[in-house]
């Protein structure tokens, strides 16, 4: 498990310059664009390179700099991303400036996901909102995004969308016989 966590954080890194490429060409066309990671590393260096045009909201954040961050982020022209950790800054935050939200990593859990998609999807939200998941062929990546695929096949047909199939059951088995190989 520690050797796939390395992997992921050097994933996650050498994904910050597409990440980086996609958010950049939105601001140019005047969108504000919400980054979530799963990393500390990757929230420093998206910060390092977006510096005062962005805001951070991560594990360490406390309450009121949280709300200081979703108030610039939501108010404030000059401030263009939004960054934070899919965890921390995934529930309990309104968000609806943002037009795009890019996944430069991805987490296990289904939810978290869609938890963080839906700070751009609220009440009051007034444009389109586009959800980018950049993935990097034949990584770690496409195994995770399939698992996460059929993660919410699995919720779909326990919330009575149909009916599971057994072999869709052991998906962590199929994670880790895919890295085997």
């Amino acid at each position: 498990l520690t050797k796939l966590i390395k992997v992921r954080q050097l994933l996650s890194y050498d994904k910050l310059p597409h990440t980086i490429e996609i958010a950049e060409e939105m601001i140019e066309n005047d969108q504000k664009v919400i980054i979530f990671t799963c990393f500390s590393n990757t929230v420093k260096e998206l910060m390092a390179h977006f510096g005062s045009k962005a805001v951070v909201v991560d594990g360490s954040t406390s309450k009121e700099k949280r709300q200081y961050a979703v108030d610039q982020f939501q108010n404030n022209e000059k401030t263009k991303v939004f960054i934070g950790n899919i965890v921390a800054a995934g529930v309990g935050l309104t968000l609806t400036k943002g037009s795009v939200v890019i996944f430069n990593d991805l987490d296990w859990t289904p939810a978290n996901h869609m938890q963080a998609e839906d700070r751009a999807h609220r009440i009051g939200q007034t444009s389109q909102v586009h959800i980018v998941y950049p993935l990097f062929v034949d990584t770690l990546d496409i195994h995770m995004y399939k698992t996460l695929q059929k993660k919410m096949k699995v919720i779909s047909q326990i919330m009575g969308d149909g009916i599971i199939e057994e072999d869709e059951i052991s998906v962590g088995k199929e994670v880790i016989s895919n890295l085997r190989r």
